[in-house]
């Protein structure tokens, strides 16, 4: 269990020391804006809420989650009450004097080892401790793609609480009203799922109730079912009109439609699983030897559990979201931790039996019942355990090692990018008070409200006609504009390695100011940058400069006052990486400038295709680039980080 808690919790804690925002930025800044918004917008009648409302009831119904895909997910994060427990947490944590980053990380830290606890726990119920041990070894090595185990989250969070209220159940039986209340309580609050397994939780309390309630148990037992029916009716109270995401999805599409898309889905979903055990033979295998296994325990009890988890797979299929098998996805990891309880009992009572039978035939070993079939028997069995400790060693080498570096990487660089508070602070400068601003991306709107936006209107841009049309409408009322910056990934700056350098492309500009180039060396090695100059096909070296470990700071390109052409920068060491921070034209003597890169300059730069593997794509400097619908003047007014600031209306 140490062992599980340790491995799984490394797939979190390394990405968040080095990383300036939490592992997915945009469900965490969800959870985060849910925090202020407890406080600040309790009601949903501040600016950014209300204007947000207003442009979603403008565009329709339920409809609007195939033409407005952006606004109707837009309003759907902001308004519904999805983590209010874990919101009131980061909220705690935040007046006590952390960061809301930091209070939301160290939840993201914390869920882990309670996660494989909690999984230990309700597997040793079922199954034994040596069983639960084999079984929490195979779930450290597993990845659920979609419902979590190697990037935390509330819903996993609650989850375990499920797995610990089911198994205190199996063991106290009635008993355990009280503490079912209460985890029944956490669970409805802290995550939009909790509900579901509250309800589960009741379920497994009837199937496990061993005598008729007292007259307190009965006080836990209505307090319960309570608590679960406030759960499904407090939110639309206190915020009356917000939409259900799964009745959209239903109201806008049939539900032969729904199910067929979650079937694809699904059908996408299951050959992870399947492949974990190295091919459906091997899982055959695994299934049949647990499987006559059980019948030696309480199967009825395993059965139950099966049961009741298969139909919620079933029933989840009728459950809309834009990615198709969503809810199964979230479903599916305690019927796969109840499997692999199973499997885990059949290698178990493989490996007692084998022990068994050697004592005994060596025990006999010169007495006339020491029987050839004992013999075959016993070599039978020897040659199936060792096929299975072959499997688990290739499953250790493959995936404990290789697929736990994948995850480890991807926690790091999903979402690589960072998002200053000096940004959002701009809303609210002197020069231009806010008035509506129109975010172009649900992960810089979320974090924008976060941090004090949420007094000023917000708008996302339409995608269909009539999205489109409404915000040519009210173009006139937007203040300011806040989208990606060209430069997003790498925490908003230009990566360069030996094998894809950074080209930056130059119009003429005669103005007697020079090329001023930001680099950064992050590595522990000092780095020798190559500039080349290419113009009409010719590539001269312009200069090289050695980059100290940890430097950064700005070099001017000599004899750049006047020239047009491009600049390719390349690290001479292969495996060095360098960083690109910024590029303006400034006087030599300039040390400092609110601006980073050269917006509306003629300068464009060429950097690796996420959507084309090996390719690249040119991106452009311009400002109208940021809304291209909006086809107004806008000035930068803040380009550092990830995301850029445009005051609208001036040049």
């Amino acid at each position: 269990m140490l062992l599980a808690m340790g491995f799984k919790s490394s797939l979190v804690i390394s990405p968040i020391l080095e990383r300036p925002l939490p592992i997915e930025a945009d469900d965490s800044f969800q959870r985060i804006f849910q925090a202020v918004r407890n406080t600040e917008c309790l009601t949903q009648q501040c600016a950014a809420l209300s204007r947000l409302r207003e442009q979603r009831l403008a565009l329709g119904g339920a409809e609007i989650m195939h033409s407005d895909y952006l606004v109707w997910e837009g309003w759907i994060r902001v308004s519904v009450l999805s983590d209010p427990w874990a919101s009131l947490v980061i909220h705690g944590l935040h007046r006590l004097g952390m960061t809301l980053v930091d209070a939301h990380d160290l939840l993201n830290v914390l869920y882990p080892p309670i996660l494989m606890g909690a999984v230990g726990y309700w597997l040793l119920v079922l199954f034994g401790p040596a069983p639960a041990g084999i079984a929490l070894f195979f779930l450290m090595l597993m990845d659920f793609p979609g419902a979590g185990l190697n990037a935390f989250r509330p819903n996993e969070f609650v989850m375990a609480l499920a797995l610990i209220c089911w198994a205190e159940i199996r063991r106290r039986g009635v008993s355990a009203a009280r503490l079912m209340c209460v985890m029944i309580f956490i669970m409805s609050g802290w995550h939009l799922i909790g509900k579901l397994w509250s309800i589960v939780s009741l379920a497994a309390y009837l199937w496990h109730a061993d005598r008729w309630p007292d007259r307190r148990e009965w006080v836990w037992i209505f307090c319960s079912i309570g608590i679960v029916v406030l759960a499904f009716v407090l939110p639309t109270l206190i915020v009356p009109g917000v939409g259900i995401p799964t009745l959209d999805g239903l109201l806008s599409r049939s539900l032969l439609g729904v199910v067929t898309v979650n079937l694809q889905g699904v059908l996408k979903y299951l050959p992870h699983f399947v492949e974990f055990f190295k091919g459906a033979e091997w899982l055959v295998l695994w299934i049949g030897l647990g499987g006559v296994a059980v019948l030696r325990l309480e199967w009825q009890d395993i059965l139950y559990w099966f049961v009741v988890l298969g139909s919620l797979l079933v029933l989840s299929l009728i459950d809309f979201h834009p990615a198709p098998a969503h809810l199964f996805a979230r479903c599916f990891v305690p019927f796969a931790i109840l499997f692999l309880g199973v499997i885990a009992y059949g290698i178990y009572d493989l490996t007692i039996g084998l022990v068994s039978l050697w004592r005994r035939i060596w025990g006999q070993r010169l007495s006339s019942e020491n029987t050839v079939m004992q013999r075959v028997v016993f070599a039978g069995g020897f040659v199936i355990l060792c096929a299975l400790l072959d499997q688990t060693v290739f499953l250790t080498r493959e995936l404990g090692v290789k697929q736990g570096q994948q995850i480890r990487q991807k926690n790091t660089e999903r979402h690589d990018f960072d998002l200053p508070l000096s940004q959002p602070a701009r809303l609210h400068h002197p020069e231009k008070r806010c008035q509506n601003v129109l975010y172009t991306n649900l992960t810089v709107l979320l974090y924008y409200l976060s941090y004090g936006a949420y007094d000023c209107g917000a708008v996302l841009p339409g995608e269909s006609a009539r999205g489109m049309a409404w915000n040519r409408e009210n173009a006139a009322r937007i203040s300011h504009v806040v989208a990606w910056s060209p430069v997003r990934s790498h925490q908003g700056n230009l990566r360069a390695t030996g094998s894809e350098p950074v080209v930056l492309e130059f119009e003429e500009v005669k103005d007697g100011l020079v090329w001023r180039l930001g680099l950064k060396n992050p590595g522990q090695r000092s780095v020798t940058v190559r500039v080349m100059r290419t113009d009409q096909g010719t590539g001269t070296l312009l200069f090289e400069t050695e980059l100290a470990p940890g430097w950064s700071g700005w070099v001017t390109v000599p004899n750049s006052s006047a020239w047009a052409g491009s600049l390719t920068l390349t690290p001479v060491e292969k495996e060095a990486t360098i960083l690109v921070t910024g590029l303006r034209r400034s006087t030599v003597e300039e040390k400092n400038s609110e601006l980073r890169w050269p917006w509306n300059q003629g300068v464009s730069v060429h950097m690796p295709d996420a959507k084309s593997k090996g390719g690249r794509k040119k991106v452009d400097f311009s400002s109208r680039s940021l809304w291209k619908e909006g086809q107004m003047p806008m000035r930068i007014v803040d380009d550092h980080g990830s995301a850029v600031l445009a005051i609208v209306g001036e040049q």
